[in-house]
């Protein structure tokens, strides 16, 4: 839509509706030039920081406060973004990406030219351009699920600028260096309240991220319109739809209207969630559209769907998300929050409980330890307990058994991360190497549906107050992301307040596999005869197993990594070296 030739960079950028009001995306200067990816959340604040006009579109505050600190205005920065400044003067290029990776800003050099792009596919219209295969990182994705862990992608050459870092690029010399600008820790450190009573502090943490998750989505509200919820049914994605809807009954939100989307299912399984679905809607007084995946719609949309992710995704319930998006977009519905990211700042998931129980015990509090077990159990935890468990031993090193020893050996190949021994350690394992995971499909079906999504619960204030609360706050009474429960309680049905089954969007694809196993045997079959340097025959023995005898001695997730990693390798056309 608008583009600029200087020296010898190019910079463009592709039309967004949503952001056209204030010409975000783009600004031209004798001195500065910027082209972003997403949004500032602070612009009031931030104006103000650096005497800035209120009016100036996004792209142009960010001109101004570099032109005024330089890369020091990233500390006065909240939003979720991936942008590129070009310093004319000093003929330097800077390639920024947000805290926790909500938006994606890939590198790399083909012929002559160093490019960034906020997706991939891009590249495959540069000349030079060839796609091969990143051996290591396919091997952490296909034994592990590994992704996004580092730096490399599964594209060979192509490098992303990781979350809380910026690049600076040198066009005099042609060289590049990398340098982080955030650090969870530290902002932890100093949010955690000193000198206070637990029972004062637990009070005021409820409020504080009460107001935040109202701040959060309030400043989403104020152009008005058609605003949309991924409402799954679960504790998180009820408070953001209860608390939006709340917010619209009042002014100056009155002009907004609020519609949630969910996932629900045909097939006969407890994993569908319309009872939930439909008892939030009715709390919140909101109308939902409930998609249903159809496997007809699956296979007509594949191509699409691997084409918008760019690389190969870990499970089928991206596939999920990816409808929900396109009703959403098809409903005329363009900005849609989600409820993904109290999980890992409030320990929501049930390692968490076996990490909080490992250290009731270390610390010889055995009553304390014995209390969480009970309610533990009450609450039903031990069924995802058992369920973990037999999912570890089903896979642990399963790899052996079907990928080439050649290609991954399972003497020498190690998961590539260090075991959580703490909740602190957990936590942080999330937010500074897996955060980006938990945003990564999304972002890329919010896209290819033309859709901006929206996560208060992986804001800035509300991620630094939650981590650093202490672990009784987070579980107590067998209770996960207790306080947040707490916080929100009068908003929430009694039903879901105590839900602590977790499950998010589930995608049928199992059923599919097992209804339709000759189509998918013939694909595996392909799969492995196109690539058999990296996968053993024994891996169609195993999937035919599971989808001709329903007898799984794999996890199925590992057959959706090999599917969708071989539609991969054939939709971008992924040379193996």
């Amino acid at each position: 839509e608008q583009f600029v030739f200087a020296e010898n960079v190019a910079f463009g950028y592709r039309f967004n509706r949503l952001f056209a009001a204030r010409k975000q995306q783009f600004f031209v200067s004798k001195d500065v030039n910027v082209v972003l990816d997403g949004e500032i959340f602070n612009r009031a604040a931030f104006a103000e920081a650096f005497d800035l006009a209120s009016d100036l579109s996004d792209a142009e505050m960010i001109a101004r406060a570099f032109a005024a600190v330089g890369m020091g205005f990233l500390e006065k920065l909240d939003g979720k973004f991936a942008f590129i400044i070009h310093d004319r003067l000093a003929a330097k290029l800077y390639a920024v990406r947000d805290r926790f990776g909500f938006k994606p800003l890939y590198f790399s050099k083909i012929g002559d030219q160093f490019a960034f792009v906020s997706e991939i596919k891009q590249f495959t219209f540069l000349n030079h351009w060839q796609a091969r295969l990143n051996l290591a990182r396919a091997r952490d994705f296909l034994a592990f699920g590994r992704q996004d862990h580092t730096d490399e992608t599964l594209f060979d050459g192509v490098q992303q600028v990781q979350l809380s870092q910026f690049l600076c690029f040198n066009l005099k010399k042609q060289t590049f260096h990398v340098e982080n600008y955030y650090d969870l820790r530290q902002q932890v450190q100093a949010a955690t309240p000193q000198y206070i009573s637990k029972k004062t502090a637990f009070q005021q943490g409820k409020t504080v991220i009460r107001q935040t998750i109202f701040d959060s989505i309030a400043r989403h509200l104020t152009d008005g319109g058609a605003f949309g919820t991924t409402l799954s049914g679960g504790l998180d994605s009820t408070i953001v739809t209860a608390v939006a809807k709340n917010l619209m009954q009042h002014k100056p939100f009155d002009d907004c209207t609020l519609s949630a989307f969910s996932l629900t299912l045909k097939e006969k399984t407890p994993l569908d969630e319309t009872h939930f679905i439909e008892l939030a809607a009715r709390h919140a007084d909101v109308s939902v559209q409930k998609v249903t995946p159809q496997y007809a719609a699956f296979r007509e949309q594949l191509s699409d769907f691997v084409w918008a992710q760019d690389e190969p995704v870990y499970t089928d319930s991206a596939f999920a998300s990816f409808l929900v998006y396109r009703a959403a977009s098809d409903a005329g519905v363009r900005r849609v929050f989600g409820g993904v990211g109290a999980d890992a700042a409030l320990a929501g998931y049930t390692k968490y409980m076996l990490l909080y129980v490992r250290a009731l015990r270390q610390q010889e509090r055995p009553l304390s330890m014995l209390r969480e077990l009970a309610g533990f159990a009450w609450h039903g935890g031990w069924r995802q307990v058992f369920y973990l468990l037999k999912k570890r031993k089903m896979t642990e090193n399963a790899f052996e058994n079907w990928l080439n020893p050649a290609f991954a050996d399972p003497k020498t190949l190690q998961p590539p991360f260090a075991e959580a021994t703490t909740m602190d350690d957990f936590t942080m394992e999330h937010f500074l190497t897996d955060a980006t995971v938990a945003l990564h499909f999304d972002d890329r079906n919010a896209a290819a549906a033309a859709v901006e999504s929206y996560f208060p619960m992986y804001d800035r204030a509300f991620v630094e107050r939650c981590v650093a609360f202490p672990d009784d706050f987070k579980i107590r009474n067998g209770k996960q992301k207790f306080i947040l429960r707490e916080a929100f309680r009068d908003l929430l049905p009694s039903e879901i307040y105590n839900r602590h089954d977790k499950m998010g969007f589930y995608n049928p694809g199992e059923f599919w596999m097992q209804a339709d196993a000759d189509w998918f045997v013939a694909q595996f079959k392909q799969i492995v005869e196109k690539n058999g340097a990296i996968f053993t025959p024994n891996l169609l023995v195993l999937f035919e197993d599971f989808a001709r005898h329903n007898r799984l001695r794999v996890s199925e997730t590992v057959f959706w990594r090999v599917f969708f990693f071989g539609k991969w390798l054939e939709r971008f056309e992924v040379t193996i070296l």
